[in-house]
């Protein structure tokens, strides 16, 4: 029988929710199943180094912060690895078409059909969705674990309201590819992923598996263009010319002032930063059809 190790966030915000019946399913499918529940995020990736060679499969149930934090030891273990969304937001979830319903999410996991997937390093940290400077960085900082939990991705629209009030512009120099601009901004994203902060379409043809980051940016503007600017960044267009739209392997940026960089709701560096594709480096399981 297939050795397999559930790997658990239980401070995530569904922490200890539904996890026998996940035990159940996975162990019905023919799975010998050992949990292991890590207090903080040191002792999960000791946990993940102990248990990889006894592990055919890994399974790490917590939202994106939870993979953020194992996703070099991850890729190193080098086996496939089953999702099981936790978290507040679970965009990297989102972004595979992994269902909400942890029993449903199990049983992907065991019709085993798998797909590999990057992740993107900031200054050698690693981040599956999207890493953010300016705007994005001050929200993840306003949100607190207790909203988080209680207001859950609502949550990130209250920490907006607040940290829009002292967001101050930037100048951004930006090496993408060999390409240099420089940009004053209020709003830096570099994605990874398909979605972040709580289901935002980072780009209408992004995937996680595609091998490149889609970067984005938002220029002061006026108040009135608010309304259309953040209805374009949801979608995914950020149309007309408080925009600015980049893709590429490996991007360097420097502000003045220097900034903090957040990826997935984690202070990760500062500025500068270095960001570069680790591509198919974790083979996960997702839907059939999503392969």
């Amino acid at each position: 029988m297939p050795s397999l190790l559930l790997l658990v966030n239980r401070h995530s915000r569904y922490g200890g929710a539904g996890l026998d019946a996940v035990a159940e399913r996975l162990s019905s499918r023919g799975f010998t199943v050992r949990e292991v529940a890590p207090v903080t995020p040191a002792e999960g990736v000791l946990l993940l180094r102990r248990y990889c060679a006894m592990a055919d499969v890994i399974v790490v149930g917590g939202g994106d912060g939870t993979f953020n934090q194992l996703g070099a030891a991850l890729a190193r273990c080098g086996r496939p690895v089953g999702i099981l969304p936790l978290g507040t937001a679970n965009d990297l979830a989102h972004s595979l078409n992994i269902p909400n319903d942890l029993v449903e999410a199990a049983e992907v996991i065991a019709r085993g059909v798998t797909k590999r997937i990057d992740y993107g390093e900031a200054n050698g940290v690693a981040f599956f969705n999207a890493a953010n400077i300016g705007l994005g960085t001050s929200v993840d900082l306003e949100l607190t674990p207790k909203e988080k939990r209680r207001w859950g991705v609502v949550g990130y629209l209250r920490a907006l309201r607040r940290a829009w009030k002292h967001n101050q512009p930037f100048l951004a120099e930006i090496v993408c590819d060999g390409r240099q601009r420089q940009e004053y901004l209020m709003h830096l994203v570099v994605g990874n992923g398909r979605r972040h902060g709580g289901g935002i379409l980072i780009h209408a043809e992004a995937d996680v598996a595609d091998g490149v980051f889609h970067l984005y940016g938002i220029r002061p503007q006026p108040w009135w263009r608010l309304p259309r600017t953040a209805s374009g960044i949801w979608r995914g267009t950020q149309p007309g010319g408080a925009a600015l739209r980049d893709d590429g392997r490996e991007i360097r940026i420097s502000t003045s002032p220097p900034l903090p960089v957040a990826a997935d709701g984690e202070l990760i560096t500062h500025t500068p930063t270095r960001f570069r594709v680790v591509t198919e480096a974790i083979e996960v399981f997702v839907p059939e059809g999503d392969s």
